[in-house]
């Protein structure tokens, strides 16, 4: 099995080499508020700045993004066309030193973004991918805990996410 496979969080030296592993992401940061975003998206369709503009993102907060593509998981396209963050969104996120972003698709990036701009604006932060079960929380607020395995070196880790609202 894949460290990037299933639900996972993302070490900050999945695409900066030199950065944190996963085992070097202290235990503190696997544990913090959360602010729920739903913002609906088709294929390869891009989360924009104004999709996250009117939430009131604090410093530190996880944010998960739901798109509603957690519903295609057994679609041919599932991984391959799922919707992204803009690097204008991304950017935007990065400034407002969130703690981690996460999505209930297969990656933070579009299905057509190849360069990964998402992934490499909000590197160092954590990202979580793959989250399943997003549509059942029922405020926008609340305690996301994180509970990836200690892979020393590894670039990621399949991870069991928690909402506690």
């Amino acid at each position: 099995m894949s460290t990037h496979t299933g639900t996972h969080v993302d070490a900050p030296s999945h695409v900066a080499p030199g950065f944190a592993s996963v085992d070097m992401i202290p235990a503190g940061r696997l544990i913090s508020n959360a602010i729920l975003l739903r913002t609906h998206k088709k294929a390869n369709q891009l989360v924009e700045r104004a999709d996250l503009a009117t939430a009131q993102i604090m410093q530190g907060d996880a944010v998960v993004i739901a798109t509603g593509w957690e519903r295609r998981a057994a679609k041919i396209n599932y991984m391959i066309e799922n919707p992204g963050l803009s690097g204008q969104a991304a950017r935007y996120l990065a400034g407002k030193k969130v703690n981690a972003v996460g999505i209930d698709g297969p990656s933070i990036d579009a299905g057509a973004d190849g360069k990964f701009t998402a992934h490499n604006i909000l590197l160092p932060r954590n990202i979580v991918e793959n989250l399943c079960n997003v549509g059942k929380i029922t405020t926008n607020r609340f305690t996301l805990v994180l509970c990836p395995l200690k892979l020393g070196g590894a670039t990621g880790s399949p991870a069991r996410a928690l909402a506690i609202m």
